[in-house]
């Protein structure tokens, strides 16, 4: 009986067949999470850039356009949703001098662009938390850029 379990054994020394799927089995699953991963965290820094340029370019619009645009407010939220049309639904707040600017009739921010001094933040929020490629990776994921500019 002993002899057989080593000629057994010895067989099982020499045959080396299925080694490669077995070392595969082993990679595959931590291979394909960084493969998903990267590439997930590669959307989630393009839309980041992405939402930045959208919130400077807003920044900009809504300081520059102090008491010479009827509507700065409407002005600076579309020059923003134009900046980013892939990223929606957008959180936009617009600050001028403290004052949050709630809609294009905000008379405060009205009177206090009119003076032409003072500074406009903008921040702009966005959640990436629905890319999903294989597994959410990233379930709370909230992007957040915002970006302070002088009126003149």
């Amino acid at each position: 009986m002993l002899n057989r379990f080593r000629r057994l054994g010895g067989l099982w020394g020499k045959d080396r067949r299925g080694t490669a799927a077995l070392e595969f089995g082993l990679v595959a699953f931590p291979l394909l999470l960084i493969v998903f991963g990267g590439a997930e965290l590669a959307m989630v820094l393009n839309q980041y850039l992405t939402l930045t340029n959208a919130t400077i370019v807003g920044a900009e619009q809504f300081a520059f356009s102090a008491g010479v645009d009827a509507t700065p407010y409407a002005d600076a939220v579309s020059a923003i949703e134009e900046a980013a049309p892939t990223l929606t639904p957008l959180g936009i707040t617009l600050v001028v001098n403290g004052a949050v600017c709630t809609d294009t009739s905000s008379t405060t921010c009205a009177t206090a662009l009119s003076g032409g001094t003072g500074y406009v933040t903008v921040t702009v929020t966005y959640s990436c938390a629905a890319i999903n490629l294989v597994f959410n990776l990233l379930p709370d994921c909230r992007l957040t850029a915002k970006e302070t500019e002088r009126v003149q």
